[in-house]
């Protein structure tokens, strides 16, 4: 065996493993923060949930509300600086990248639930915190997080604020 030869996958499954882990939010108004004299890191921009989801838990599900949530906001994929997105299996975030046309780069840099488990209700949270911290690190504006969970599709779209 050559030294450039690569080792056997730790695992067969492409789907991640379910983790232990938590997730914690504050979500107050500027007012409120103000009051308390709390720097916010984030300000929610928007949300979509549809109506109607097609086939719940399929990771392009999403797809729809992400389509939905832009052209209602007047955006493009083009203004969005980090993606989180579902990784129910090891094919789903290929689907979005074909799907959306943005920049591996830019989807679930910092890992997602096949590097870090699944956080079951918690993962669109550890989504966020992860988005939050990486607009901060690299200077971003606006990270969206995508949504294909059992209880239908969703899509949230953040500003990160650099004053802290």
């Amino acid at each position: 065996m050559s030294e450039y030869s690569y080792a056997a996958p730790a695992q067969d499954n492409p789907m991640p493993n379910d983790a232990c882990g938590a997730v914690a939010l504050l979500i107050m108004t500027a007012e409120r923060a103000d009051e308390l004299g709390v720097h916010p890191r984030a300000r929610l921009v928007g949300v979509e949930t549809p109506r109607e989801a097609k086939l719940p838990g399929d990771p392009a599900a999403g797809f729809h509300s992400v389509r939905a949530f832009l052209h209602s906001n007047e955006l493009t994929v083009d203004r969005i600086d980090h993606f989180e997105v579902p990784e129910t299996g090891a094919v789903s975030p290929l689907m979005w990248l074909r799907e959306f046309g943005v920049s591996p780069y830019m989807l679930n840099p910092r890992g997602g639930a096949l590097a870090f488990g699944l956080l079951g209700a918690a993962e669109e949270l550890r989504c966020l915190a992860t988005m939050i911290t990486a607009l901060k690190d690299t200077g971003g504006a606006y990270g969206l997080v995508a949504s294909s969970r059992l209880e239908g599709p969703g899509t949230l779209l953040i500003e990160c604020l650099h004053n802290v």
